[in-house]
């Protein structure tokens, strides 16, 4: 698979000795997140990072030629209290999250550029409470999830008009449903099972003769 990686980036994968580092960007529901896995803040992006350290962790971020979603674990563990309603009161299902690689230069400033390696949402995050420390736990979804969810949308005239509201073409979906005719029979057939007689014809209805 082909990457935009920029002649510094690709250097930086064949020196002897490199700092590789991993930003993250989490939209947070008042204050969106923007932690990097070094020690310190950190400029990058037109942003200023805060360094996470030995606190966060990351799961793989893995690869596949297969349509499906996978998924990305970000953790944080600290030893004060407060994270955990923060945590909970911070985290909005389906808002952004984003991941890239880079690399810091010696004189501390990031190589140009970092490249993306996973762009998704948030899931509800998950807290694990120890002895001295809670640990948050917050799953970052692939958009290809959503392929597995019902879209809860359906063929009638009022969804319809959510995104079209001048269209009429469902106006006559709930009447079909009691209607037994024939399609395509001149005269429309015989009376509804409701006993109201044949509803009119759907739009674009041609008569066969």
């Amino acid at each position: 698979m082909a990457r935009d990686l920029t002649s510094d980036f690709i250097a930086q994968l064949s020196a002897g000795r490199v700092q590789p580092c991993v930003f993250v960007f989490l939209d947070f529901k008042d204050d969106p997140a923007y932690l990097w896995s070094g020690v310190g803040n950190i400029s990058w992006n037109g942003h200023t990072w805060l360094g996470a350290g030995s606190m966060g962790a990351i799961s793989s971020v893995p690869e596949t030629n297969e349509i499906e979603a996978q998924n990305v674990v970000l953790s944080l563990t600290a030893n004060y209290g407060s994270l955990l309603s923060d945590c909970i009161s911070a985290v909005r299902q389906d808002t952004a999250a984003q991941i890239w690689f880079g690399f810091v230069a010696d004189d501390g400033s990031v190589v140009a550029d970092p490249y993306q390696v996973f762009l998704g949402h948030l899931d509800v995050p998950t807290v694990t409470e120890g002895g001295d420390a809670t640990t948050i736990s917050v799953t970052c979804e692939n958009p290809l999830v959503d392929l597995q969810r019902a879209s809860n949308r359906r063929w009638t005239n009022d969804d319809q008009a959510i995104e079209y509201p001048t269209d009429t073409g469902f106006n006559f979906v709930a009447s079909i449903q009691e209607w037994d005719g024939i399609w395509g029979k001149a005269g429309g057939g015989t009376a509804s099972k409701s006993g109201g007689g044949s509803p009119p014809p759907p739009p674009h209805y041609q008569k066969i003769k």
